[in-house]
């Protein structure tokens, strides 16, 4: 009896997905043919990083607003954060994902 391997890709949102490490992280995903989810405080932001609409969601959202979360990670079945600078200020919505049963990784911090 032969197991029919799953060919779905996870949606993953991407934290900080319009900065420098998070348009990385986005391009692999890409690479990977995932679907990226880009989540940035600034909507400009987002809309300059000129990511392909197609392929990529983008969501606005901040670490301070438990509502804008939820809206931002909804449908994602994975969390990255490519914050940088303000990984301390993420802590705190840390629970966030894990709450909603989303897988969490972390980008490594900029050098």
């Amino acid at each position: 009896m032969s197991k029919k391997k799953d060919s779905t890709k996870p949606v993953v949102a991407v934290f900080g997905g319009s900065g420098y490490t998070g348009r990385f992280v986005i391009a692999e995903l890409l690479s990977r043919k995932m679907k990226p989810i880009a989540i940035a405080r600034n909507a400009k932001a987002l809309s300059a990083a000129n990511f392909p609409q197609s392929e990529v969601f983008l969501r606005q959202a901040t670490v301070d607003d438990a509502t804008s979360l939820d809206r931002a990670l909804h449908g994602a079945q994975v969390n990255n954060q490519a914050l940088g600078n303000l990984e301390e200020e993420y802590d705190e919505r840390r629970h966030q994902p894990v709450r909603d049963r989303i897988r969490y990784t972390s980008a490594p911090k900029r050098i």
